[in-house]
Formats: structure tokens, sequence, C-alpha cells
């Protein structure tokens, strides 16, 4: 009965800040075009917001670009456009970033991770960065005690867009909407392709090969509708959307070896709601989202039956949350959410035909407010239901760890406590002590239970334990020319039964717990602005991390005490803008030390350091009522080889010319 009614179509819709700031209050989606001075308010956590406006100015092109500004992450990217990106922090795994679109939740229930491959930064208006603890207190249960990364579309603005890049890449997108009072209709639609075949080199001995990605075109399509009704006191929201995605593999870079052949196809829909109403003292909000993806991965070989070896996924899931939240007084606020869903996974291959997934998961929480104190205390209720739906119609080889068994029903109890106080406020200079403390707890996926050859049904769920401080600083001097703000964040994970894939050899994994993973780091921030002269300005941002990501399981392991594959112990991030009255020019600079490929650091396996440069020129014009925004970027202008996973390297040198049109 409970679950027949939280299939009520239900949302938060998530708040989104023009500026990286801190904010306890949800504010609808709104385009940033013109750059806000900075501001930052009482927070707990650590938070990052870029706007249409930041990314255009810094010369960020691709979604990439801007994922890899955000402090405290670790990204993968297979190379090229539209190649497969997840994205992590703090020493976690991927699939504890959670991913939301205007508040709906991003998901493959597959494999647990977001594939960040299959958006464009034209598709967006702002990004958040929400690490821990989130902004609200009244949200939905499945954005609580993770990393959060908030996406909102692009204004509903009549648009046009248009760029051209090398290695084929073409893109065009739109939007129009009409709006009649309170009510809003929007459509959006975009298509972009590319050839990615772009050079590349592989070690031959001290000497190296060099060749072209010459089997990996990529191609999207895109398309969504929405309607909008907005009161002050209501707003309630419908949306479509559907996308197609279409990429030729070509596998590994091995030297003397092309792999090629490979096809990867997916098509994803889905149907959103929400609704929300506000009083004086309360607000109650429901909403829901249906979604279906289908995957096709199809290998040409002679070594196949029929020339040709197809795996074929479909996967559905039904979302749904209900929440309310009440001030006690003009201090204290309490808020209930409730989260229900119901996956289900359906594939040829494997041991089971259809899999399937319930999990019902509650929150309590309770905040205390003051103009310089904030204190924030959650409880969380996870439980999680397996069933087998059908099995496989042909019995197919098991390996040792594999069996016919399905995974077990989890129930757990986590926590979290936050605090923030203002330490001083001078009339030059604002600092805010902030700190954390939860734990965390992640279901294995389908991936990493079923998956033939690599699913172990045995996997134990992953639970963490989160500990943070940090010390925000900034001027508030808003008549001054020049104005900084800086942020230090201190954290420790302790991590159990770490879910991790080892190979047993070069094409066979398993996936397997890691008893124990303990990590240290530091994120920095700092941003400055400078008023030149009339017209004339200069801003800078750096963001840096380090990182002790390392295995605690067994002192006599080979791999005890090592950094974890793909992690590196540094990165930074630089950026520098000048904007004037003929263009905003900017410099951005990218670093990550080594990294591994796999636990036992082979030296094989080794990722070389790197550091890649770009260099990013764009104008804003006007004619009549048309705002057109040019923009060309080079990437990459020292042509840097490097790869962030092993065998998948990423362009060189390239050039991109985008145009937008706002009419």
């Amino acid at each position: 009965m409970l679950f027949a009614l939280l299939s009520l179509f239900s949302l938060v819709v998530p708040a989104v800040p023009n500026d990286w700031r801190d904010t306890t209050r949800q504010l609808l989606p709104v385009e940033v075009i013109a750059s806000s001075r900075m501001q930052q308010q009482m927070v707990t956590h650590q938070q990052w917001n870029m706007g249409q406006r930041d990314w255009q100015r810094q010369g960020a092109v691709q979604f990439a670009d801007v994922l890899r500004r955000l402090p405290g992450v670790q990204l993968r990217d297979y190379g090229g456009a539209g190649a497969q990106i997840s994205l992590a922090s703090r020493g976690l795994g991927a699939a504890h970033t959670v991913v939301s679109l205007d508040g709906f939740p991003v998901t493959d229930f597959s494999s647990g991770t977001v594939d960040l491959g299959r958006f464009r930064l034209s598709d967006f208006g702002q990004v958040q960065w929400t690490i821990a603890d989130s902004p609200a207190l009244l949200t939905s249960v499945r954005s609580l005690g993770t990393a959060h990364l908030a996406l909102s579309s692009a204004s509903s603005v009549p648009r046009l867009g248009v760029e051209w890049g090398s290695f084929g890449q073409i893109a065009v997108d739109a939007a129009a909407h009409h709006r009649s009072g309170a009510h809003t209709l929007g459509v959006q639609g975009s298509y972009a392709r590319a050839d990615n075949d772009f050079p590349y080199r592989v070690a031959n001995g001290d000497t190296f090969e060099y060749a072209r990605r010459s089997q990996s075109p990529w191609q999207r399509w895109q398309g969504s509708a929405h309607w909008l009704w907005q009161t002050p006191q209501h707003n309630t929201q419908v949306r479509l959307n559907h996308q197609q995605h279409m990429q030729q593999l070509p596998g590994a870079v091995t030297l003397y070896t092309t792999l090629d052949g490979e096809e990867l196809r997916t098509h994803r829909s889905a149907v959103q709601a929400s609704h929300v109403v506000h009083g004086e003292q309360w607000q109650w909000q429901w909403a829901g989202q249906y979604a279906a993806q289908r995957l096709q991965y199809i290998d040409r070989g002679e070594e196949y039956p029929d020339a040709m070896h197809e795996e074929d996924y479909h996967q559905y899931e039904l979302w749904n949350t209900l929440g309310a939240r009440y001030d006690l007084s003009s201090f204290w606020q309490v808020a209930y959410a409730v989260d229900a869903s119901h996956t289900t996974l359906r594939s040829n291959i494997g041991r089971f035909e259809r899999v399937g997934r319930a999990a019902l998961q509650q929150s309590v929480s309770l905040r205390f407010l003051l103009p310089t104190t904030m204190f924030t205390l959650r409880g969380l209720r996870h439980d999680f239901f397996h069933t087998v739906l059908g099995h496989a119609t042909e019995a197919l080889p098991l390996m040792p760890w594999e069996s016919t068994a399905v995974a077990s029903d989890a129930h757990e109890w986590t926590w979290s406590v936050s605090a923030a106080q203002q330490l001083w406020q001078t009339r030059a200079t604002r600092g805010t002590l902030r700190g954390l403390v939860q734990t965390l707890f992640r279901m294995p996926s389908f991936t990493e239970n079923y998956y033939h050859h690599y699913g172990n049904a045995g996997l134990r769920p992953e639970r963490t334990q989160q500990f943070s401080l940090g010390l925000s600083v900034e001027s508030i001097r808003l008549s001054s020319s020049f104005e900084w703000k800086g942020s230090v964040d201190v954290y420790h994970n302790r991590v159990l039964d770490r879910i991790m894939g080892v190979p047993v050899n070069q094409t066979v994994w398993r996936t397997t717990n890691l008893d124990r993973v303990r990590a240290w780091g530091v994120d920095v921030a700092t941003q400055l602005q400078f008023k030149l002269a009339p017209g004339h300005s200069l801003e800078g941002a750096v963001t840096t991390s380090w990182q002790s990501v390392v295995d605690d399981s067994e002192r006599k392991s080979a791999t005890y005490g090592l950094q974890l594959p793909y992690i590196p112990e540094a990165t930074a991030h630089a950026v520098v803008v000048w904007s004037n009255p003929w263009c905003d020019f900017s410099l951005t600079a990218d670093y990550a030390s080594e990294r591994h490929a796999t636990a036992n650091h082979w030296p094989s396996a080794r990722l070389e350091p790197y550091a890649t440069l770009h260099v990013a020129v764009g104008r804003n014009l006007r004619w009549g009522c048309c705002n057109w925004h040019t923009q060309f970027v080079v990437n990459n202008l020292t042509n840097a080889h490097y790869e962030l996973v092993r065998g998948y390297p990423l362009p060189g040198r390239s050039v991109l010319w985008r145009n937008t049109w706002l009419f």
C-alpha cells in the first residue's frame, strides 16, 4: 500500500545559485547572463557552482572541461567526443556520485555510475557540485550523504547554437518557449557528431609509435519538452525527454594491434513530474520519474557464429519521493522524506534473464539556524529487496566466484551531523568554520552482482565513515576593486568492504570486496577578482587537491599501503580571465600526478603525470533583439599526450568555434 501511494510523481527542485556559495533555500533554475559578485552564506559542506556565463568566460566548451574545474574530483575519460566519462570524489567510487537533471535523478541503474559523456555543455544553464550534506533540509533521500552533481537545463529563452571543431565535431542545438501567465511550454533539441579520428602515440620500449583513432565515430540526438506552472505558493512541472547515442568502440590502444568492429547504441527516455507547495511555516512536495533505457553492444568478428556477437540490455526504473518540512520556530526546522523505487534489468546474456530490486529509503532531518550558526542532524534508513524474475534460457559456464544465487537483501541505518559557525566578521573579511561527520551506505549495482564473468552475487554492501573540517574566508568590501574568497577542506574516510573490480587475466575481471580502505585528503580553492579600469576586469581561480587513498586491509598483502587504481595523489586547476570591452580572454591549466591502472602498481601499468593548457577568446555582440556570443577555443595547446584510463588516449591539440544566438 505504501509503495502504491508513493508511486505518485514526486521531486525536489534543487537549489541552484549563481556562483559557488552556501545556501539553505531552494530556488527555481535561472540563466546566468552576467557575472555576479562573489558572495558566501552559512554552509556545512563543500559546494561549487558555475553558470553559463562563467564557463563561457573561462573557455569551457565540453562538459568534461567544467568537471575538471570542480574541487576534490577524479575523472575517468575514455577519450574523444561522446566517450564514456565518470565522476568520483574524495577517494570514493563513482557510484557514490549522484547526478540529477532539473531535480530528477539521472541513473544508469545497471552499472550504478552515470556516463556523463552522454551530455553536452550546451544542454545546461548551471552546474552545482556539492560534497556531503545537502544545502536544503528537505530533499530526496537519494541525494543525501554523497557527492551530488546537480544540473539545470539551459533557460527556455529561445536560442540557436552551432559549433565546429577538430576531428569532425559538428553540433546544432535549439530551444523555444511560450509563456502565458503562470504557464510555460518549452521544447529543446540538439544533434552532435564527431569522427574522433585524432592522432595518438603508444610506447614502444624507449621510443613511440604514432597512429590515429580511425574507428570511433560518434553521434547523438536529444530532445525534450516541458510544462511549468509557477505561482508564489505552487511550482509544478512535467518533463519528457529522449536521447539516442551511437558510437563505434575501437577498444584499448595496444602496440601493433588495432581492435575494431565494436559498436555501442543506447536509447534513453523518461517521463518526469513534480509538485511543490509552500506555506509560511511549511513546505511539502512530491515527484516521480519513469525511465527506460536500452543498450546494445555489437562485436563483429570471425570468431563468433554468424560473425557477430550481440548483447542487449533493457533497464526500467520507477522512482518516487514524498516529503514535508515544518518550521517549529524561527530557529528550528524539521523535515521527513521517503523515496521508493523499483528497478529491473533484462538481458540476453548472463545467469538471469531478468532481475529486480525494490528500495525504500527514509530520512528525518532537524536543523537549528541562526545568522551565524547552523546545525543539522539527519537519520536515514535504507531497505533493499532483490528478486529474480527469470533465469537464463541457456546454461552458460560459470567462473568460480559466480553462482545462480540472487544477491542478498540489505537493511541499514546511516546518520550525519553537520555544523557551521561564523568565527569572525570585520569590515574587510568574514570567516566560517564548518564540519561534518557521517556514515554512508552503497549497494552493489546489477553489473557488480550479475554481469557475466564479472558479477559476484555474494558482494557485501559498501559502508563508509567520513569526517571533514573546512574553513571559508572571504572579503566583504563590496565597494572595493579587489574581491577574493577561499576555502580549505580536510577529510578522512574509512571504507569497509570497498567494492572493486580486479583482473584475473588480461580479459576476465572479477568483482570483490576490499576489506578496508583509508583516505586522507585536502582540498584548497580560491577565487580573485580585480577591477582594473572601467570595462576591464581580471579574474582568477585555483583549485588543488591532495589525497591518499590506500588499501588498509592486510599488511602482508602485495597491495597494502598502495594508492588505489586511477586515483592521483595531486591534482590542480587554474584559470585566468581578462574581460574587456572587446572580448573575454582566458587561459586554463590542468595538472594530475601519476596514477596506476592496477592495485599492485606494476611498472607497465603506470600512467605518467600530465599537464595541459587551454586558450579561449569570446565576445558578446547584439543585433537588434538578438544577443550573439561567439567563442574560439584551442584545447591542449601544448599537444600533450596523456591518458586518464589505460589504453584510451585523449586528443592532443584541437580547436573549436562555438556560436550561440539568444532571441
